[in-house]
């Protein structure tokens, strides 16, 4: 008998027994959701878009395909951003119905939504996408038997809406309070309209009026009408569905003329600020026209989506099968929703993107309709930049450009808010910020009792000025990893003169010339007694040594000259003693008194990477992080990425373990986050969860590039990202050592490193 083949088996299913990772799964098809029957309702659905437009999809047990539509700038009269719509397609006789094997899948790698139903030799596939070219929505089936299709609009908004306290929750913007003398008509949103197509159905909501006006009356800034359009007034959002062999029957139902095995549904969508409604029709009709046909636009789909993948990847292994799948399809999952909702003409949202669905699945308490989500349609500067971060390392270069023009746009506003309210030149950016680039009208006040012009009611904004500086140093990461210095010029420069001119001009010096960053608070934790709060601190030590290295003539010398005086002005870190450690402090004086649960005193590590595990001061980072009070892994909380930066890799694991646990119990999609502190899907939760991942492979300080800084060394990880310097890292980590050597393309000047713990990469010059 010969018992080296037994042997050999024997030392291979032990080996596997030892490290189960080896049969995992490494390609993006296998980390695909897969259903095998349907859903009961909205809460089961699943999310797919293009980057503008955007479905959450869902089948009934009756076999209805029913999905709402989104787009990233359908703003309502109130600023609100609404759906467009809601749509039923029924099939019949109906493959997806109960007896049937039903099967629907997310394909990640094709960009996909499939829904399949057999019943015996029967087939029926429905592959739902939407044009990487144009905001059109297909649905193209196949079947093998000839079936009949009715396509049907479900409006929600037939009558104008004046929204109800079920949808003024946490005082958003939309709340309008009924009191002052204001005029209030402007803060009804109109009900939606169709139009009398003869070939299609078409539904819209147009902004007939804005608050903005109100807004400006309430806010005393009439001069800045002139200066900043009205984004609201006369903007037009909606849908044509229509098809190849398909018949109008009612205002919002098209069908079939005879039962058919192949069909391609179209829904068209345009979102337009035009002065009147035909104009509107006309430009929907050509975003159709320019739409490429089902098939065509499928393969552009397709290949839209294997570029996107093979730009960046993180594909993680751990001894426990579950919790290595759960991390890298949370990755991937992630990535897929920020990559169909943010490649439109505004910033993601971070409380729910263009994926939020009936209230009542994530919180039984309100009874508001599909538009509602709570924080309203405003944003939040330390919330939203959270989506951002990650798309340096995956090479999502362009998606970040929404952000930056969101905010570069409303200069003019930033510019009159710190001139009539702040009594400074240069601009300064609300950490509240409505589409208008104004304090939301709650921050802001609407009882003006006994305040002055510019006193801002909410003390958890007052004074918050490190977004502005945030801002910048996004900018600059942006520039340092693309190399693009048109960019530099047109953005960045214009965005950093003005945000570091208020800094100059609105703080006081010391006798010694060092500026005293005086009224202003740490984040919305400490507001009381504040001076030189550590955010504000990190963010001008860390930008203003960028700012004066950019190629020569992409900033004025006036302006220069200015950066160089205010770099000689800085104060240190603040930093104290605390049980005989020497850690950072929230500010140089405060109240310690706290508001709010965040870890300002952290900022020097994350998002300013002034401390890290490389730099002198990573100790008293690391004994800071220690001693924190307020800890956790959900929601906008910064923790994992904080460790990894400080090279503690068993707590950026954790919080990246407990990360991937946080879908909401009452949703199907496992990446529908929340809601935390904000709402479902919890965006700023999911961009944490990817940058705490990619810092955890991969980090660049100074000229050099680290791998694996904090990654378990009993984790196996294969990896592709991007870095400063224009570079691309890549590597496979398996078993406790370089399965193939790592390399980096690119990034001329910069230094490959293996963090400290692992076995030592070849340097590349």
């Amino acid at each position: 008998m010969n018992i080296r083949p037994i042997v050999f088996y024997l030392f291979l299913l032990n080996l596997i027994l030892t490290f189960p990772c080896l049969s995992q799964a490494q390609t993006i098809g296998d980390y695909d959701v897969v259903w095998r029957s349907p859903s009961s309702d909205a809460s089961g659905a699943m999310p797919l878009g293009n980057g503008e437009l955007g479905i959450n999809l869902w089948v009934e047990p009756s076999g209805d395909l029913l999905f709402y539509l989104s787009r990233t700038d359908s703003w309502s009269e109130t600023g609100r951003l609404l759906k467009l719509g809601k749509v039923r397609v029924s099939l019949s006789p109906n493959p997806f119905a109960a007896g049937s094997a039903f099967t629907q899948r997310l394909n990640l790698q094709q960009g996909t939504i499939e829904i399949t139903g057999e019943q015996g030799k029967e087939r029926t596939k429905l592959t739902v996408f939407a044009d990487p070219g144009a905001p059109v929505l297909h649905l193209l089936c196949t079947s093998s038997r000839p079936v009949n299709v009715t396509a049907t609009s479900e409006p929600w908004r037939t009558a104008p809406y004046d929204i109800p306290k079920e949808d003024s929750l946490l005082g958003i913007n939309s709340a309008w309070p009924r009191t002052g003398t204001y005029d209030y008509t402007q803060a009804v949103e109109s009900a939606d309209q169709t139009l009398s197509d003869p070939d299609a159905v078409v539904w819209y909501h147009r902004n007939e009026h804005s608050t903005y006006p109100l807004t400006l009356d309430l806010m005393e800034l009439h001069s800045l009408a002139s200066r900043f359009d009205d984004p609201l007034l006369h903007r037009t959002f909606g849908v044509r569905m229509s098809g190849a062999g398909f018949v109008k029957r009612s205002p919002l139902e098209i069908a079939t003329v005879r039962p058919v095995k192949h069909f391609d549904l179209r829904l068209a969508t345009c979102t337009a600020q035009t002065p009147d409604i035909a104009t509107w029709e006309q430009q929907l009709r050509a975003t159709e026209r320019s739409a490429a046909n089902g098939r065509k636009a499928l393969a552009a789909n397709r290949q839209w989506w294997k570029n996107f993948w093979d730009k960046s990847f993180i594909f993680v292994e751990t001894p426990d099968i579950d919790t290595g799948f759960r991390i890298t399809q949370s990755y991937l999952l992630q990535s897929w929703l920020s990559a169909c909702g943010g490649r439109g003409a505004y910033p993601i949202k971070f409380n729910g993107g263009i994926f939020t669905v009936d209230p009542v699945f994530t919180d039984t308490k309100i009874r508001a309709n599909a538009d509602h989500r709570n924080w309203g349609g405003d944003y939040w500067w330390q919330n939203t930049r959270l989506m951002y971060y990650p798309m340096l390392a995956s090479g999502d270069f362009e998606m970040m450009l929404p952000l930056f023009r969101f905010y570069q746009d409303r200069l003019a506003s930033f510019r009159t808010i710190a001139n009539e309210y702040m009594d400074a030149e240069g601009a300064v950016i609300p950490e509240t910020s409505s589409i208008f680039g104004l304090y939301r009208p709650g921050d802001y006040g609407w009882d003006r009792t006994g305040r002055q012009k510019g006193d801002i009611r909410n003390m958890y904004v007052r004074h918050a000025w490190n977004g502005s500086l945030e801002l910048v140093s996004m900018m600059l990461d942006y520039y340092d990893y693309t190399g693009d210095t048109a960019f530099v010029r047109t953005r960045l420069v214009p965005v950093a003169t003005e945000v570091l001119r208020y800094f100059d001009t609105k703080f006081p010096k010391d006798a010694d010339g060092t500026i005293r960053i005086t009224p202003t608070q740490a984040l919305e934790t400490y507001w009381y007694d504040m001076v030189n709060d550590l955010p504000c601190v990190a963010g001008l030590h860390a930008v203003l040594p960028r700012l004066l290295a950019l190629p020569h003539g992409t900033a004025a010398l006036p302006e220069q000259a200015r950066w160089n005086r205010m770099q000689r002005q800085l104060p240190p870190m603040p930093v104290e003693i605390r049980d005989g450690q020497k850690r950072f402090a929230p500010a140089e004086q405060y109240d310690p008194k706290k508001n709010n649960t965040e870890v300002p005193e952290l900022y020097g590590v994350f998002p300013f990477d002034l401390c890290n595990f490389t730099t002198p001061d990573a100790q008293i980072g690391i004994d800071t992080y220690n001693a924190r009070t307020e800890r956790g892994f959900y929601g906008w909380r910064q923790d994992g990425q904080m460790a990894a930066l400080l090279g503690l890799t068993e707590q950026a694991a954790e919080c990246l373990a407990h990360k991937t646990e946080n879908s909401h119990p009452n949703h199907r999609f496992p990446a529908y986050w929340g809601p935390n502190f904000d709402w479902t899907p919890d965006q700023n939760h999911g961009g944490n969860l990817l940058t705490t991942l990619q810092t955890m492979v991969l980090q660049s300080h100074g000229n050099s590039v680290y791998l694996l800084p904090a990654f378990p060394k009993r984790w196996n990880v294969r990896f592709r990202l991007h870095t400063r310097g224009r570079g691309i890292a890549e590597g496979s980590y398996r078993n406790g050592k370089w399965e193939t050597e790592p390399a980096l393309k690119g990034a001329s000047g910069y230094t490959l490193k293996s963090a400290p713990g692992f076995e030592r990469a070849r340097e590349i010059e």
